[in-house]
């Protein structure tokens, strides 16, 4: 075996000059470069042998089996020898070869995790090969052994192929066996007689029993529904076997035909899926159309008329009727159902999802998993039920194996809704000026408001402290007014259970106008820092930018490694319920003021990213007083005052930069903002009802009720002195220098510096 010549260790610390130095000495030598891991540096070490090539080569033969598991054409790899004998920037070239341009295959994904985790493996007694390229094919030896760190952080290859299968447990026999339903099974198959119809007494009581096995044997309702909305056919087959066998034992000679039985097992599952499921399904047919949204490409005179046919429901006893066709968002449809007795409810039809386009390596969930997603969201929020949570009955499983959420019916829109009309032009009087028909005061205007607000924080209080969830998008258009007024908190589709979540495992959120800095700012950080190494890597392999395969292998390496960087820092940055907290003050201000958030600046997309990053990172106030009326924040702020000093002083509490600095929903509620003559009065609701219908007529009544009631009962009001401390005054921005210096990270720790890419 050939003696090491020299060495170097790799550290996040090691200079590009150090590295070069030693790669020079290599090739002026003719040495060849190879590598070990040792603890957690990279030993760089040169020899002018080959025995090595053999453990390399011995290792690269794992390597291809575990392509040709995946199907990964390996033509190019013909002999161990050549594996052997190949560096790192022909393999890479061979591996990206079939790609094309853009991201890899899912295939190539696969090979290029199994290639370099063998390549990080130790060999016995000689360490592994971070490189076993010549000194001339090594561009940069930093980069390389930041993305060998990164590369380790990839998914599992199940995950790169396709979505890994969910860990529901379809249901059967042997999982839902127990003493009612072993004592129901004989009961059923001896009520069974040939010919004869199926016996709904008989359906319902062995469809009791599996449903209350299913209860029984899920971890809780969601996971209960979940079951049931796997595929049952499994479960029918089994139970057409099981009445079999009793009807023979119990029975020889009776006549009835395995057709029949599979006619009542298949009704009894059916039953016990609807039982669990909390909604009955009506095989009837009731059509519903409306008018779709015109479309540019429509020929002139086009039928715009679409429906659907959908299905009567019965819940709790009460049937509802298909009414007609509300709206259509990313979910799916929306339909009102109607009882013969004037009550309503929503049902939510999730629409059929586009498959994932060939190559691109993703997998759109199937409309069932989406389902089962919102299900588990919206009732682990839900708990036991608060008046303040949208109420979920159930899932209605169609005849033709579509799924349907049923809600509650809350007519009267958002919250955000309610703030435009309530904020729009004319609609406040002018202070000191009685308000004209279909006007209301400012104080009015406050105390829909701060009404509003208090019902969504008792709900988002419910969330925290009594479920335990976090929402993630708490947002006034997430919010709905029911027919009384009341307030509710909606849509838990990106709800997750628990006091934190790391990043990794967060909701992607979009909307950066109720998106906590912090959230924000790990997002911002990891952009940087992932676009520094995907740069690296395309110089890597092509520093003159003349090479357009070569190009186009760095764009691909660097976009796998960039990914990865990503998934570690991700995995390693935590949220918690205070980015509930930001969204909620967010909410208030827009109630208050009729303005968004950082109104009158102009800041869009990155720009307005980048404020409230730097907002998170400084010691301002979020509202402060401006000079005259202006409605553009003062500088290091991000909403003007909304005249009201309590309201005010609340919104800082809520929107600290800092996110344990937020108050908590107990403390909130319990502010003298919420402590005002008429708040809590049931004429309040009827003018929160009568402004989101917006008939003048309808405010005037509702104002006028709302006046006597707090002259016949007016509260103690808190005066100035009864505020706590006001927050510290705006500061300055940061300065120029606190931004992040080329992809290092800051605010998102200093743990992950290893990440730093220096070029």
């Amino acid at each position: 075996m050939s003696p090491i010549q020299n060495r170097l260790t790799v550290t996040t610390n090691t200079s590009m000059a150090e590295a070069a130095t030693f790669l020079k000495h290599a090739s002026d030598d003719g040495m060849k470069v190879y590598g070990r891991k040792v603890g957690d540096t990279i030993e760089i070490y040169t020899k002018s042998g080959t025995s090595t090539r053999l453990a390399m080569r011995d290792k690269f033969s794992e390597v291809i089996a575990k392509f040709r598991k995946t199907d990964l054409p390996g033509s190019h790899f013909s002999t161990k020898q050549e594996l052997g004998r190949q560096g790192l920037e022909t393999i890479l070239s061979n591996l990206l070869r079939d790609a094309g341009p853009g991201a890899l295959s899912e295939k190539g994904q696969v090979a290029g995790k199994a290639l370099f985790d063998s390549l990080r493996e130790p060999i016995a007694g000689q360490g592994a090969g971070l490189t076993v390229a010549t000194a001339r094919t090594v561009f940069n030896i930093r980069t390389t052994e930041i993305a060998m760190r990164a590369m380790a952080t990839l998914p599992d290859a199940s995950t790169l192929i396709g979505k890994t299968p969910r860990s529901d447990v379809a249901p059967s026999l042997e999982r839902l066996s127990g003493p009612a339903l072993g004592s129901a099974l004989p009961g059923a198959a001896l009520g069974l007689r040939a010919g004869a119809a199926i016996d709904p007494a008989a359906v319902a009581a062995l469809s009791g029993a599996i449903a209350d096995a299913t209860r029984t044997k899920a971890s809780s309702p969601a996971e209960a529904m979940a079951t049931m909305m796997a595929d049952t056919a499994p479960l029918a087959a089994e139970l057409t076997d099981a009445l079999m066998t009793q009807l023979d034992m119990a029975r020889p000679g009776h006549g009835i035909s395995r057709a029949e039985v599979a006619g009542f097992a298949e009704a009894t599952v059916r039953s016990a899926r609807e039982n669990v499921c909390g909604i009955e399904v009506d095989d009837a047919k009731v059509r519903v159309e409306w008018e779709r949204e015109p479309r540019i490409e429509d020929p002139d005179g086009q039928d715009l008329t679409v429906g659907v046919d959908l299905h009567p429901v019965t819940v709790g006893g009460r049937t509802y009727q298909p009414e007609r066709f509300l709206a259509q968002g990313g979910f799916g449809m929306v339909f009102q159902y109607r009882a013969d007795d004037g009550g309503k409810l929503v049902l939510k039809l999730p629409l059929d999802q586009p498959p994932a386009q060939p190559g691109s390596g993703q997998a759109l969930p199937d409309v069932r998993e989406m389902t089962v997603d919102e299900v588990r969201g919206h009732l682990g929020a839900q708990g036991a039920g608060h008046a303040n949570i949208l109420h979920m009955h159930g899932v209605a499983l169609m005849p033709n194996g579509q799924f349907g959420i049923v809600i509650e019916h809350m007519p009267n829109g958002t919250a955000s809704d309610l703030e435009q009309r309530m904020n729009a032009p004319g609609r406040v009087a002018p202070d000191g000026q009685p308000p004209a028909s279909g006007q209301v005061t400012r104080a009015e205007a406050q105390l829909v408001a701060l009404a509003t607000f208090a019902d969504m924080a008792r709900g988002m209080q419910h969330l925290h402290d009594t479920q335990g969830v976090v929402n993630f998008d708490l947002k006034s258009p997430n919010a709905l007014i029911g027919a009384n007024g009341d307030v509710v908190l909606a849509d838990f589709g990106t709800s997750k259970l628990g006091a934190s979540t790391r990043l990794v495992d967060a909701p992607r959120i979009d909307n950066l106008f109720y998106k906590a800095p912090e959230f924000q700012s790990a997002t911002h950080e990891i952009k940087l820092c992932t676009n520094r190494v995907t740069d690296n890597f395309k110089k890597m392999f092509d520093p003159s930018k003349t090479d357009a395969k070569k190009s186009d292998m760095g764009r691909d390496l660097g976009n796998i490694f960039g990914e990865s960087v990503q998934e570690s820092i991700l995995s390693r940055v935590t949220l918690d319920e205070k980015v509930d907290t930001w969204g909620l003050g967010i909410s208030l201000m827009e109630l208050a003021t009729g303005n968004p958030v950082l109104h009158g600046t102009r800041l869009q997309g990155n720009a307005m990213e980048k404020a409230i990053v730097d907002f998170g990172r400084g010691h301002g106030v979020a509202v402060a007083s401006t000079a005259g009326d202006s409605t553009r924040p003062a500088q290091g702020s991000l909403f003007a005052s909304s005249g009201d000093a309590q309201i005010d002083d609340l919104a800082n509490r809520l929107l600290a930069p800092a996110a344990g600095d937020r108050i908590d929903m107990a403390t909130a509620l319990a502010h003298p903002a919420l402590n005002r003559p008429g708040l809590t009065s049931p004429e309040l609701r009827g003018l929160i009802v009568a402004l989101a219908g917006g008939t003048a007529d309808a405010i005037d009544t509702a104002r006028a009720a709302l006046a006597a009631a707090i002259a016949a009962a007016p509260p103690s009001v808190p005066t100035a002195a009864d505020l706590p401390a006001a927050p510290t005054r705006p500061v300055p921005p940061p300065p120029e220098g606190s931004a992040i210096p080329g992809g290092s990270i800051r605010s998102v720790g200093d743990l992950h510096a290893e990440w730093t890419v220096r070029v």
